[in-house]
C-alpha cells in the first residue's frame, strides 16, 4: 500500500516472508504490465500495481529478489506441513453479528476490526502463535472431512496432533457431533467453553436440543497450554528471541524458515523440538550452507543462528550428512568508515544523465542539482582506499543507507548485490595496500516520473486508467518531494574473524 513508483525491493522481501512464514509457498506479482515498447516511457500501467517490468528502475535489481525466493521454495516445498495444532474458526460468530440489517456481509482485508479483531479467535490464535505453536485453521466443511488415524487428526490437508476450539457462541450441530465423534475416538479435541446455540431457524428448537445434550458432555479447558502439553503438543519457544518461524518435515526430518524481523541482531544458541545430532544452516539471499554449531538439552537441539535484522536462515535437521562447517564470523574491532573521494557517474536512465562529479561526503545525489534531482534509474560510485593495519579472516561491508539498492565490486571483481536490509556482504579478504571500491545503485522510479509531472507531461493515456494514489485520491506526482537516491551511507568495513 503504497504510492505508484515508490516500492523498493527491500520493502517487497518482508512482504514475501510473511507470505512464506504463513505456508505460501507459490508467488505471483501484482502486477506485470505489458507494454508496448512503442509507449513512451514509463510505458503501459496498471492502476493498483507495483509494476514488475522492465520499465521500472527496480528491474535492475529484481533478479536477486526472484533468487531469494526460488532459494526459499527451493526448502518450502519440500515435504509436507508440520502445523501440529488446528484450531476452528467459529464464522457462525460473526454472522450472528449485527451488520447494520445488512444480509449480505464481506470479509474484507480492510476491514479487519469488523470481523476478526477483538473476536476470541484472533486473541487465542495471537496467544497460541506467541507462545510458538504452528497453527493451521479449520472450518465446519473441513472438520466433517475428518477422521483418526494412530490418534491424531487426518485430514486431505495434513495431520495433526490436536484441535482447539475458541469461546464460540454458535456452531452448526454437525459440527459439534462430528468433533464429539473425533474425540470418542481417541483426537485430542480441547473446548476452551461450551457451544451454546446452533445458528439459523431451521428446526432450531429441535437441533438446539440436541446440541444441550451433546455441549453438556464437554469439559472445557481453562488452561490450553497445558491441555497441549498432555497431548504432546510442545511450542516451538525460539520465537521467544523475537524470530518468526515455520516448519515442514521431510520423511521425520524438519525444515524451520527462520526469519528476523525484530530492529535486532539475533546472535544465539536457539531450541528445536526435535532430537537430533546435526543441523545444516542455509542462507537463501546467497546460497551459502553448512552444518550448525549444535549443543544437546535432553530432547532439545540447540543451534547457533546468527541473523542480522532483516535477515533469514533455513534449517534442516538431519544425522551424519557430510557437508562442510558453516562460517561464523564475530567482529573483532569497530567499523571502519571509508573516507575520501567517491567518483559519481550516472550509468543509465532518465530524462537525463546528470553530469559526472566527486563527492567528498555521502549524502543523497538529488542535492546535486536539478538534473540529480529528476534523475532516475543507475549511477556508479567509485573510491580507492587502504587496508587497515590488522589481520581479519574476513571483512563485512556495510553500505549504511542505500537508495535503493546495490551490486558491488571489490578490487573488479563482483561481492554480489545488496538489495534488503541491513545492505551488507561478507567481501571476504582484502589486499594489502590499495583496494577499489565499485558500487552501482538503482534508485525508485518516482523522481523522475514527479519531474514529467512536473513538466506538464501527459503520460495516463491507456484504456480505463483509475490511476489514484495510495489512499485513492487522485494521483498528482507533482506534489511529491524528490526521493532520496544513490549511497546515503555511511559505507563501513569492519575486520571479522572466523570463530569455528
Amino acid at each position: 500500500m503504497r504510492d505508484h513508483f515508490k516500492t523498493a525491493l527491500s520493502q517487497c522481501k518482508p512482504e514475501a516472508e510473511d507470505l512464506l512464514l504463513n505456508g505460501v509457498n507459490h508467488i505471483f506479482l501484482h502486477g506485470s504490465t505489458y507494454s508496448p515498447e512503442r509507449a513512451a516511457w514509463p510505458g503501459w500501467k496498471f492502476y493498483a500495481s507495483v509494476n514488475f517490468n522492465a520499465t521500472n528502475t527496480i528491474w535492475e535489481d529484481t533478479p536477486s529478489l526472484f533468487s531469494y525466493i526460488t532459494n526459499c521454495q527451493s526448502m518450502l516445498q519440500s515435504g509436507s506441513p508440520d502445523n501440529e495444532t488446528l484450531l476452528y474458526w467459529p464464522i457462525y460468530d460473526v454472522w450472528d453479528q449485527n451488520h447494520k440489517g445488512k444480509l449480505f456481509f464481506q470479509f474484507n482485508i480492510h476491514s479487519l476490526k469488523e470481523w476478526l479483531h477483538g473476536t476470541s479467535f484472533y486473541d487465542l490464535t495471537r496467544e497460541l502463535m506467541g507462545k510458538g505453536y504452528g497453527l493451521d485453521f479449520i472450518s465446519d466443511a473441513f472438520i466433517l472431512k475428518a477422521k483418526v488415524v494412530d490418534g491424531q487428526l487426518q485430514l486431505p490437508g495434513g495431520t495433526y496432533k490436536s484441535l482447539v476450539i475458541p469461546d464460540c457462541k454458535n456452531m452448526p450441530l454437525a459440527t459439534l457431533e462430528k468433533l464429539m465423534a473425533l474425540k470418542k475416538e481417541g483426537a485430542h479435541i480441547f473446548f476452551k467453553n461450551r457451544p451454546e446455540t446452533v445458528p439459523g431457524f431451521f428446526q432450531f428448537e429441535q437441533q438446539n436440543k440436541q446440541l444441550d445434550l451433546l455441549s453438556a458432555l464437554i469439559e472445557p479447558e481453562s488452561d490450553v497450554f497445558m491441555a497441549l502439553e498432555k497431548a504432546n503438543v510442545f511450542p516451538e519457544t525460539l520465537v521467544d528471541t523475537g524470530l518468526k518461524y515455520i516448519r515442514r518435515d521431510v520423511n521425520g526430518e524438519k525444515i524451520y524458515y527462520l526469519v528476523n524481523h525484530t530492529s535486532k541482531k539475533i546472535d544465539q544458541f536457539i531450541p528445536l523440538q526435535i532430537d537430533r545430532e546435526m543441523v545444516v544452516i542455509y542462507d537463501p539471499l546467497n546460497k551459502k550452507y553448512g552444518k550448525g554449531m549444535v549443543k544437546k538439552e535432553g530432547k532439545t537441539t540447540l543451534v547457533k543462528v546468527v541473523i542480522p535484522s532483516g535477515g533469514s536462515l533455513l534449517l534442516r535437521t538431519g544425522n551424519n550428512v557430510d557437508v562442510q562447517d558453516w562460517n561464523y564470523y564475530e567482529p573483532i574491532d569497530n567499523a571502519i568508515e571509508i573516507k575520501g573521494e567517491w567518483n559519481l557517474s550516472f550509468l543509465k536512465g532518465g530524462p537525463k544523465l546528470p553530469n559526472e562529479t566527486v563527492m567528498d561526503t555521502l549524502t543523497s545525489w538529488t542535492s546535486l542539482g536539478f538534473d540529480a534531482a529528476n534523475f532516475s534509474g543507475t549511477a556508479q560510485y567509485e573510491i580507492s582506499f587502504n587496508k587497515p593495519n590488522m589481520n581479519a579472516d574476513s571483512w563485512k561491508l556495510s553500505l549504511g543507507d542505500v537508495r535503493e539498492s546495490a551490486k558491488v565490486w571489490i578490487n573488479g571483481k563482483q561481492i554480489g548485490s545488496a538489495w534488503s536490509v541491513p545492505f551488507e556482504l561478507n567481501i571476504g579478504k582484502l589486499q594489502e595496500g590499495k583496494n577499489t571500491l565499485r558500487i552501482q545503485v538503482t534508485n525508485l522510479a518516482a523522481n523522475r516520473l514527479r519531474a514529467k509531472e512536473i513538466r506538464g507531461e501527459e503520460w495516463k493515456i491507456f484504456h480505463e486508467i483509475n490511476m489514484v494514489n495510495k489512499d485513492y485520491k487522485k494521483f498528482d506526482a507533482t506534489l511529491w518531494n524528490p526521493m532520496p537516491s544513490g549511497i546515503v551511507g555511511p559505507v563501513t568495513i569492519t575486520p571479522l574473524k572466523q570463530i569455528n
